[in-house]
């Protein structure tokens, strides 16, 4: 990265009774050590400009938030005890950030002007949902699936999709629903992705039923070598009591069967079990790892609820622990150690992610 700056822009001093800057609340401020002494590094990740500055940058910035003028800022700074007025002022200051592209008119040309940096930048890889057909009525559904829509993509129409990345670049596509099974060319998409593609493959999956000759087919595009294949499968909890009662009655057998199978078939070490942690399965975290070490699955990964689909309505406050047992789980994850099963830890109690990985 290199500071952008733009001699064009006008400077906030010239309105500064009108002006009501706008500076990203999400900036990323870090302390650095300078010949000088102690400064401040500043990145926008929006945009990824970035300048060292001073102390005194930080509180400007923070409160640019565009409702409030910047005579107003600047006489709210400068009211601070132990203010320290910086060398040109406040104003001045303001216009330094301003060339660095730090501060904007509004939050809108602030959004605008970070879309050439994700435009631009490399895609990982690909999320495809190539069904919305479900043979299960999770009450937590992000994507509120069921039933099969009209006008869903072709398998050609999928294949052009894939082929939007290019292909043996060391991808990962995410293949879901819905419930990418029950679609009849769903190996063949595999494949495709896998085999002429060259991309690794998550397939999600809800266990219920999993067709045997699909997991012997990824079994042998796996042992061919080259783009590896991985199943994820959803459950809700260590015993049919908690993990039906999200994903409906005699759901948690079937799945337990497809598990079973996969080890039969000598497909488990491809297998990953993803868990969405909530107050009602915290307690089984113990459990759910010896599931996992049972059936010899290759990661166990819990991770949080999202609030949307068939779970748009459901209060957080209602399934949620507390912070104190967040923690509780990150630490058990962190000091597991268990060269067969990777644990990972996703979730946070406001979105933040407490865990880790361990393996």
């Amino acid at each position: 990265m290199e500071p952008i700056a733009d001699s064009r822009l006008e400077p906030l001093s010239d309105c500064a009774y009108t002006r009501r800057p706008y500076a990203n609340e999400a900036m990323i401020y870090k302390s650095v050590d300078t010949p000088q002494g102690t400064a401040l590094f500043i990145v926008d990740p929006w945009t990824q400009r970035w300048i060292i500055a001073r102390e005194p940058a930080r509180g400007l910035l923070e409160l640019c938030n565009g409702k409030t003028r910047l005579s107003e800022i600047v006489r709210r700074l400068e009211a601070r005890p132990g203010a320290v007025t910086p060398e040109g002022g406040f104003i001045g200051l303001a216009d330094q950030l301003r060339e660095a592209g730090l501060i904007w008119d509004t939050k809108a040309d602030h959004q605008v002007a970070g879309r050439p940096v994700y435009n631009e930048c490399e895609p990982i890889g690909m999320h495809l949902e190539i069904t919305n057909a479900c043979n299960m009525t999770c009450t937590h559904c992000y994507v509120s699936s069921g039933k099969k829509l009209p006008g869903e993509l072709t398998i050609e129409e999928v294949y052009r999709t894939i082929d939007m990345l290019p292909p043996f670049s060391g991808k990962r596509i995410a293949i879901s629903g819905g419930e990418p099974a029950v679609r009849r060319d769903c190996a063949e998409i595999v494949e495709y992705c896998a085999v002429r593609c060259g991309h690794d493959v998550d397939l999600y999956t809800n266990g219920k039923r999993f067709p045997e000759a699909l997991a012997q087919r990824i079994r042998g595009l796996n042992e061919r070598g080259g783009a590896q294949v991985r199943i994820q499968v959803s459950l809700e909890g260590a015993t049919a009591e908690t993990n039906d009662r999200v994903r409906g009655a005699g759901s948690f057998a079937l799945t337990l069967k497809s598990l079973e199978m996969f080890q039969r078939v000598s497909v488990h070490r491809s297998v990953v079990i993803f868990v969405c942690l909530t107050a009602h399965n915290l307690h089984e975290v113990d459990a759910l790892i010896e599931l996992a070490e049972r059936f010899d699955v290759s990661m166990l990964v819990f991770s949080q609820w999202q609030r949307q689909g068939e779970a748009r309505d459901t209060p957080w406050a209602t399934i949620a622990p507390s912070h104190d047992e967040w923690v509780a789980v990150a630490e058990k994850l962190l000091a597991y150690e268990n060269p067969r099963l990777l644990l990972h830890g996703n979730f946070g109690s406001s979105g933040e992610s407490v865990g880790g990985i361990s393996g």
